[in-house]
């Protein structure tokens, strides 16, 4: 009689185990690091954002001294600084006496997920502005520093508290003088 060199069930089943658990640890991590990066863009596309309402206040091209020294906005509004308004809109603003938002940001950032929104509101007198998008990762780093801008924003600036009231929506903020 010759003896088979064959696994048992026992022993495939086992190896079978193994490989699952592997398998759900690679794609736990996988995910997370997929969140991470996609919170690293949405930050970094906030930053760069923020440098070019910078560059838009600090413009001294347009011809109008009124509108020298403030950030854009598309909503010309009175109610519009307690709103949120998305900056995709500031793709197509046009100003009769200024340069073109465009011209500060050619080319504005896409949110990596199409239900994400970047989002700016300014104060009454558009010397101040704030950005913020949600990220996925929320830590309590993150939410206390959620809280320490809207501080920031209504004590400081005397901006409108719109946002960041619910600290666990993950709301992250850039704000500029």
């Amino acid at each position: 009689m010759t003896k088979s060199r064959a696994f048992t069930l026992i022993e495939s089943m086992a190896v079978i185990g193994i490989i699952g658990i592997l398998a759900t640890l690679i794609t736990v991590s996988t995910l997370r690091a997929q969140r991470n990066a996609r919170d690293g863009k949405r930050k970094t596309d906030l930053y760069a954002i923020g440098q070019a309402f910078e560059a838009r206040k600090l413009d001294r091209t347009c011809s109008d001294p009124l509108t020298i020294g403030i950030y854009p906005i598309t909503d010309e509004s009175p109610n519009a600084t307690k709103t949120w308004l998305n900056v995709s809109s500031l793709k197509t603003k046009t100003s009769t006496d200024c340069n073109p938002f465009s011209q500060y940001l050619p080319t504005i950032p896409s949110p990596p997920k199409s239900t994400d929104t970047y989002e700016y509101n300014l104060t009454s007198d558009r010397k101040h502005y704030r950005l913020r998008t949600k990220l996925e990762n929320v830590t309590n780093t993150i939410k206390a520093e959620c809280a320490r801008q809207n501080n920031i924003w209504t004590v400081s600036f005397g901006g409108s508290q719109v946002g960041c009231t619910n600290s666990d929506l993950g709301e992250y903020f850039v704000t500029g003088n």
